[in-house]
């Protein structure tokens, strides 16, 4: 038997910080407009989601992978399986993941998954880490603003 090979190329902390923060914008987008409704309601449960619009919460749902390959490419960069990304279905586990991915760099040369990424320009860089530091300032506000009350 052959194993599974889906050809995922290495990305760097940054293409991954960006490509990351950029699905997640894509899954609010696609939730914000085609699920208005769901937003003001009580309870709000998938089954809900899928009677008003099977078509959206279809796009929805793989559009909620795309981390998952993301984090797999950055997982390879490092020299491991991109199958350790499935630790991120474990839920509240991907933020700690989307960080320490973020921070540690993969590997300087190539390895069995390939060339080292290239250099990313300036327009990565900017959707890599400044979401992540307003990130990183909400709760560093939350968390002063608590202890003040």
């Amino acid at each position: 038997m052959k194993p599974i090979h889906l050809n995922l190329k290495r990305i760097g902390r940054t293409q991954f910080l960006a490509y990351t923060n950029l699905s997640y914008a894509l899954l609010a987008l696609i939730f914000y407009f085609t699920f208005p409704s769901a937003l003001s309601t009580e309870s709000l449960s998938l089954l809900a989601l899928f009677e008003r619009s099977p078509v959206a919460f279809i796009a929805l749902s793989m559009a909620s992978f795309l981390p998952l390959k993301f984090l797999a490419q950055r997982y390879r960069d490092a020299g491991l399986s991109g199958w350790w990304a499935m630790v991120g279905l474990i839920p509240s586990s991907y933020i700690l993941l989307y960080f320490l991915m973020g921070a540690f760099r993969g590997e300087h040369y190539e390895n069995r998954h390939g060339k080292t990424p290239e250099k990313t320009g300036i327009h990565l860089k900017i959707l890599a880490y400044i979401p992540t530091l307003i990130f990183i300032g909400f709760i560093g506000w939350y968390l002063f603003t608590s202890k003040i009350n």
